[in-house]
Order: structure tokens, then C-alpha cells, then sequence
């Protein structure tokens, strides 16, 4: 239901396209992927498709993604996404080896888990493995979003 919405047909989940980010980048030739600068790079212009439905976030019961700024990036062009109003974008969906968190099909451990984290989460002090990358990110999130506080109320509400 969360992947293909009311449509019964069995292949509808091929007409769907989500970002997951570990699937969508050579994780071992990042720089590569970066071209220029995330403005141009495969991974920003995958994430504004016109096409995507949605962005899956891999989570267990730690919900580590969200400490890393890359992941960050994701949710805040997610949150943007979700300004538009589209009713076919399903926004950030949680996804963990034992379902999917926003249609309650994940386990209570996985659940608990992520609820925990997003409400001590604190998006300013997320890493990233290139300093650099996370100087830009904190930039555009001051600079596009209104800052920390507004994301973290804007993700809060979505999330929580």
C-alpha cells in the first residue's frame, strides 16, 4: 500500500520509484557521482525527479542514517518534496528487515527505536566521513530551509 497506493495490478510496484540512496550511487566512487557539487551531481537530480515517488530511508533499531548528513540531505529534499502538494508522493518512508514503519508492519523494536531517535535527534550534529560535504549540507539547510530549528519542526511533524 505504501509503495503503489490504491493500484491492485501485481507488477504496479515497477511503475514506483523511490530514492534509496546505497542503490542509487557507487558507493565506492561517491566523488565520481558528486560531479561538481551535490547541485549537479546524479544523487541531487535523482532525488528531484519528477518521477520519484518517495524516499526510503534503511533503518534498524538505532535508526543510524539519521546521525549522517548525506541521509539528512535526503530528508530535507524529501520535506521540500512534500511542500509541492503532489497526493502521489509518499514522502519518507522507513523501511527495516521486518517492514515498513509507516504502514505498521515493522517490528516493535525497529519502531520504538526509530521513535526514540527522532526525538532526540538533533540534525545539526550529524556527520559525514568529508568535511566538506558537511559544510555544504549545514549551509544549504541555513540557507534554503530557515535553518536547523525549522527542519527538525518540519521532520518532527512528519515523522512523529
Amino acid at each position: 500500500q505504501v509503495v503503489c497506493g490504491a493500484d491492485a495490478r501485481p507488477d504496479a510496484w515497477r511503475l514506483q520509484r523511490y530514492w534509496i540512496c546505497s542503490f542509487s550511487n557507487n558507493q565506492h566512487c561517491v566523488q565520481d557521482e558528486m560531479g561538481e557539487g551535490w547541485p549537479t551531481s546524479s544523487f541531487y537530480l535523482a532525488l528531484l525527479h519528477q518521477d520519484r515517488r518517495g524516499t526510503c530511508l534503511i533503518v534498524d533499531e538505532e535508526a543510524l542514517p539519521l546521525t549522517r548528513s548525506w541521509c539528512l540531505f535526503e530528508v530535507a529534499q524529501t520535506v521540500e518534496m512534500e511542500k509541492g502538494g503532489d497526493p502521489d508522493h509518499h514522502g519518507l518512508v522507513f523501511c527495516t528487515r521486518s517492514g515498513v514503519v509507516n504502514n505498521g508492519s515493522a517490528s516493535v523494536e525497529v519502531s520504538l527505536g526509530l521513535a526514540s531517535r527522532l526525538t532526540t535527534l538533533r540534525l545539526q550534529d550529524a556527520t559525514a566521513s568529508v568535511p566538506k560535504d558537511h559544510d555544504d549540507i549545514k549551509d544549504y539547510v541555513v540557507n534554503n530551509m530557515g535553518g536547523f530549528d525549522k527542519m527538525h519542526a518540519a521532520n518532527s511533524r512528519e515523522n512523529l
